[in-house]
């Protein structure tokens, strides 16, 4: 019913607003738009992030002249090639300045390793990690940000080189200085870890639609710039020896670091907004 009445909505807008271009990044609340640009011969762009086209974009993609996507275009089989861009997912320019090339930390220093879990924390992963997190701490630096849902409770822990955060705006900077980054495989996040060329161990939400986190994960896996681990098979214990083997093979983290970053696209904003000026 709401995406009826945003059809006749949205046709409003577009005569008011008579747009020659119409770009939508997918999800529920843009198919009526899209549905209305496309009624009225309007030229329509998309962008999928993931690598599995969400249910909006593969609506989307057939009126579309052209769909941007998040991984390169041979992960698409389901549209024509014709229309497909890889453009890469754009990240803000904060992750683009900073250094973005891997370096071994001197010997005498503790590795960083940064423990996210999305926007909203993961309790999965956060509960993962504190099994281990006594052993973590004595021998690395560990940065956590835990999402304000578990942030009291972890708090509370006494961990040596500990660093606990429930939100932070200062994200690009904990990633360009962790070694190792512990991680969802959300597509903006997965852009940030490329962008900055850093190794990290990628649990995919159990959950998400599709199953899009696993299947971007999977890219990663594929090109040797990540070690995924399912929910289902994680144990603390098995974390813990995994971050040991990576840290400790400073030629695999090496190798790791320059794959990841051939997944990435550090202009894929303005590749974007070339392709949206081709169609004016």
């Amino acid at each position: 019913f709401r995406i009826i009445v945003g059809f006749f909505q949205a046709l409003y807008q577009i005569l008011i607003f008579k747009p020659q271009v119409v770009f939508a990044k997918g999800g529920f609340v843009t198919v009526p738009v899209v549905m209305a640009a496309w009624i009225l011969h309007k030229k329509i762009i998309t962008h999928e992030s993931d690598v599995i086209m969400g249910i909006a974009n593969q609506i989307e993609a057939k009126l579309s002249k052209k769909v941007c996507v998040g991984f390169p275009a041979k992960y698409y089989g389901n549209i024509p090639l014709a229309k497909l861009v890889y453009t890469g997912n754009p990240v803000r320019r904060e992750f683009i300045l900073q250094n973005t090339k891997y370096k071994i930390q001197d010997t005498n220093k503790k590795q960083t390793i940064l423990i996210i879990g999305g926007s909203q924390g993961s309790r999965y992963i956060n509960n993962c990690v504190a099994a281990i997190m006594r052993q973590l701490t004595m021998k690395y630096q560990v940065i956590h940000i835990s999402g304000k849902f578990d942030h009291e409770w972890l708090n509370k822990n006494q961990w040596p080189n500990y660093e606990l955060f429930d939100f932070t705006d200062k994200i690009p900077n904990l990633m360009a200085k962790s070694d190792l980054i512990i991680s969802r495989a959300g597509a903006n996040v997965l852009a940030e870890i490329a962008v900055l060329g850093k190794p990290a161990i990628l649990i995919p939400i159990a959950e998400s639609a599709n199953n899009h986190q696993m299947a971007n994960a999977r890219v990663f896996e594929q090109q040797e710039a990540a070690v995924v681990c399912s929910e289902n098979q994680l144990t603390p214990d098995s974390l813990e020896s995994i971050v040991e083997s990576m840290i400790s093979d400073k030629k695999l983290m090496q190798e790791m670091s320059l794959q990841t970053k051939s997944l990435s696209n550090p202009d894929a904003a303005k590749a974007i907004k070339e392709e949206i000026l081709k169609l004016i």
